[in-house]
């Protein structure tokens, strides 16, 4: 299972990595799928559960919003494929405006929630703040914004990555 929600959250990054555009043909593909097939609502044990984790409101949710949208668009095109081995991925989106005081009470809800790999969170100290519940809960997280150093070079939160250089390469 575990490295399942790696290759999820890997599908995840690489879509912010390497841009939310679609072409044409993947477009006229996904509509077709839609037109196709009558979505069925899967049931919450029939479903794998992601957490996306971010500023989705206040002054720094410009980095949070693209996050869940490029995980909104993967996570339709895996679904419309059918899901994954039968289940139908669900998006769990938690706000934290990027406060570290938040940020906690988010991961504390996802991990009771049942999710199992978080995208996000989009700032540091929110990150560092939220990690060690992660941590805890044996939870792959990634994410594409948060940049300090000591997230992934100190050891403490062996299941975290992140799709950016760290503040420290980014200087040199």
């Amino acid at each position: 299972m575990k490295r399942f929600s790696v290759v999820v959250l890997m599908l995840l990054a690489s879509l912010l990595v390497f841009g939310c555009g679609q072409d044409k043909k993947e477009e006229a593909k996904k509509e077709e799928v839609k037109k196709e097939e009558v979505k069925k609502e899967a049931p919450a044990s029939d479903t794998i559960k992601l957490g996306v984790a971010g500023a989705h409101s206040g002054d720094l949710a410009s980095y949070g919003i693209p996050t869940v949208n490029a995980a909104k668009i993967i996570v339709d095109q895996v679904n419309a494929k059918g899901g994954i081995h039968g289940k139908q991925l669900e998006l769990l989106i938690q706000d934290e405006e990027c406060k570290p005081e938040k940020a906690t009470n988010v991961a504390t809800k996802l991990v009771s929630d049942g999710v199992v790999a978080v995208l996000g969170h989009i700032c540091s100290g929110a990150t560092k703040a939220a990690l060690p519940i992660y941590t805890e809960a044996k939870l792959p997280v990634i994410s594409p914004s948060a940049t300090n150093p000591e997230l992934t070079q100190s050891g403490n939160y062996p299941t975290f990555f992140r799709t950016i250089a760290s503040d420290d390469a980014q200087a040199k």
